[in-house]
């Protein structure tokens, strides 16, 4: 297990790929499904190809997702050199063990990447059975519409619709049937769009599903194929059960009416919009969610008046606020009216919980708006500084600073670094920067240095007289250099780091984003100048696993030599998840010139046939290092 210091080492690494972001992640939690493994007990294993070797490989790996993870890479190698077979062989562990845990998820989830490889394999029936068993709402929406999609190719639309009714979670089901139809709209196959809503048992999930495909005739222009949907959907609540709750939020009927009332107040029917909302029963939720699609289109419309009428008719306070904020920062941000947009912001009536909040969060919207579109920042200044007569000095300074934030970063963005100076002044004038809960200042040097403004950026990081937030602030600016291409400025201002922690970590960043580019050598160079020998062991890794993967094999292997010489003197530090980074480099064919151009980060490449000697050599070397972890 990787020591809290460690941890924290190398949760900075954020240029690291996304293997080793997620071990750290699963690490940090204790996610494990077994204890490590004894060295001895793999001392008889033996293995001939590339491919028995990544196998072998992926067998120590005892924490769940990082091993499906790599039994899924190897799957993936296999399909893109033909051997769908072989591919379906190295999955099947993983289907049992995904099928059990909805743990971490996200754009990158083990669970959705092995599912996703099960459908290139034609495997639809065993990927259903496996997401069944999830219940995570991450994991859920985006897998079965994968899943649907996958029939609907196949030309089993009435299958797709019975994998969608499998959901257990009604709200997703509903969120899927959508998502399908409108994206088989928006691909131009509008008679399969109708195929499948119509095979949709449910009358409030049917209903739901042409709504959505309304939508994108809508914003397509098809205004009468929208209405001819909608038409079909006026009736529907009518025979929809008012008492079961979707999500536990709205019921069946009430939920169908909003998504009803948003359709046609999109389309310009703002009337015909109106008259749904008096069917809805729930006051309190659906009725105003129903009341915001109005008041959203209205103000896209420039028709203030009408949407502000409305916004009156919400009986609770808090809801109403919520409208008039939003409706004066459209205001703002379309028209650019900023006095009607500071009119309407200052209706926001009294609630001792959310009035402060609600009004400066308009406000200081509004001034954003000024600043960003008109450049004047005077008087944007001026419209923050309006807010204050129910607060107390310590509300008015905490919000006076949040929105001087807010103005500073725009200044930033917009590479107005006179104007970004000096907000910064007034925010020290505030008072002391904390190191640990601010975290502004990163922001502001980022921007600084993507609008090309090197010099304020560094002239920011001269006003804050805290070393440990400079330190910080260097770390990111190389790294944003670096990310641009900016090599030499990104090194000199690493070098400008006293801390040698720090100094290292600057360094790591610049290295791999000078890997991530291909210019490994570059790389190499400033990975050679870490002074903490644990954490350039890990950024030579990850060189060397990119020199591997583009054919460069002599410097790769010759590289990863050198790692795996000073971890084998480490007994502090656990390397597992660093090496498995190397595995699949190793093991499979080079990308070719062209795909080393592609914009595509993903391509998969198949399993060398045989290894060379020196390539033997070190996957022997790296499974005994793997092993003695």
């Amino acid at each position: 297990m990787i020591l809290p210091s460690e941890l924290c080492r190398a949760e900075r690494k954020t240029a690291l790929p996304f293997l080793l972001q997620l071990a750290l992640i699963l690490l940090s939690t204790g996610w494990c499904i077994g204890c490590s493994p004894d060295p001895e007990a793999f001392a008889a294993d033996q293995w001939q190809t590339p491919t028995e070797w990544a196998l072998l490989m992926a067998k120590q790996e005892k924490h769940i997702y990082l091993h499906c993870q790599m039994l899924n890479d190897i799957a993936r190698a296999q399909l893109a050199a033909g051997e769908k077979k072989q591919a379906l062989k190295t999955l099947e562990p993983t289907l049992e063990l995904i099928a059990k845990t909805d743990g971490l998820v996200g754009k990158n989830s083990t669970q959705e990447s092995v599912i996703k490889t099960v459908l290139k394999l034609g495997e639809i029936e065993s990927a259903i059975q496996t997401a069944e068993n999830f219940t995570n709402l991450s994991l859920t929406d985006p897998i079965f519409k994968k899943i649907a999609f996958a029939l609907i190719d196949a030309g089993k639309i009435s299958k797709a619709v019975e994998a969608i009714q499998k959901l257990k979670n009604e709200g997703s089901a509903i969120r899927v049937n959508e998502s399908v139809a409108e994206s088989l709209v928006r691909d131009g196959k509008q008679q399969q769009a109708l195929e499948f809503v119509e095979q949709i048992p449910q009358l409030n999930q049917k209903g739901a599903a042409l709504c959505a495909m309304a939508m994108v005739y809508f914003e397509e222009g098809n205004s009468r194929q929208a209405f001819e949907l909608l038409k079909s959907v006026d009736k529907m609540h009518e025979k929809v059960d008012d008492q079961t709750k979707v999500d536990r939020l709205m019921t069946r009927r009430d939920q169908l009416l909003t998504k009803l009332v948003n359709a046609y107040a999109r389309g310009g029917k703002y009337e015909r919009a109106l008259e749904f909302t008096k069917f809805i029963k729930d006051h309190d939720f659906a009725a105003v969610v129903a009341y915001q699609s109005v008041i959203v289109a209205l103000v896209a419309s420039g028709d203030v008046k009408q949407a502000l009428e409305i916004a009156n008719k919400i009986e609770n306070l808090k809801s109403r606020n919520h409208e008039l904020q939003r409706i004066a920062e459209t205001i703002a941000k379309d028209s650019g009216d900023y006095e009607k947009a500071i009119e309407i912001a200052n209706k926001i009536q009294y609630t001792s919980i959310q009035y402060s909040t609600i009004k400066f969060a308009a406000l200081a919207n509004i001034a954003a708006n000024i600043a960003s579109k008109s450049g004047d920042y005077e008087r944007a200044l001026r419209v923050i500084y309006s807010i204050g007569e129910k607060e107390n000095a310590a509300e008015r300074k905490f919000y006076k600073k949040s929105a001087l934030v807010y103005l500073t970063i725009g200044a930033a963005q917009s590479g107005n670094g006179e104007q970004t100076l000096a907000l910064v002044q007034q925010l020290l004038d505030l008072g002391k920067i904390d190191p640990l809960r601010d975290s502004f200042p990163d922001g502001i040097v980022v921007h600084l240095v993507k609008a090309d403004r090197l010099g304020s950026a560094t002239q920011v990081i001269d006003m804050i007289p805290y070393p440990i937030i400079q330190s910080r602030l260097l770390i990111r600016i190389a790294n944003e250099l670096a990310r641009k291409g900016e090599t030499e400025e990104a090194l000199s201002i690493a070098q400008k780091i006293n801390e040698n922690e720090q100094r290292d970590s600057a360094l790591t960043l610049v290295a791999a984003r000078l890997s991530e580019a291909g210019n490994t050598d570059d790389a190499f160079e400033v990975a050679s100048q870490i002074k903490d020998k644990s954490e350039q062991a890990d950024s030579f890794i990850w060189i060397a696993s990119k020199m591997l993967r583009n054919g460069n094999k002599t410097k790769g292997i010759t590289l990863l030599g050198k790692a795996l010489d000073f971890i084998s003197k480490d007994k502090t530090t656990n390397y597992r998840v660093d090496l498995e980074m190397s595995v699949m480099p190793l093991a499979c064919e080079p990308l070719t010139k062209v795909q080393q151009q592609s914009a595509e980060m993903d391509i998969v490449t198949p399993l060398k046939k045989t290894f060379t000697p020196e390539e033997k050599q070190m996957a022997e070397r790296l499974l005994k290092a793997v092993q003695a972890q």
